[in-house]
């Protein structure tokens, strides 16, 4: 519970305080990272390939994982 209130509070800072950038400076924003846009980063269909592959493939992507 302890590191749950840092996490909370730097997630939310990082993606407010991102998208408050775009608001008020959203011209130098978009020359420096690009237009915002309602598309993916990753494209689905590789999306797609990596979660077939992590799930055929569970001790590839499970390292570091503890259970």
């Amino acid at each position: 519970m302890v590191s749950l209130f840092p996490f909370l509070l730097l997630t939310f800072g990082l993606a407010w305080g991102i998208l408050a950038l775009y608001i008020f400076r959203g011209e130098a924003m978009t020359r420096l990272a690009g237009e915002l846009t309602g598309s993916p980063v990753i494209p689905v269909s590789i999306s797609r390939w990596l979660l077939l592959w992590c799930g055929s493939t569970e001790k590839k992507c499970s390292r570091g994982m503890v259970r």
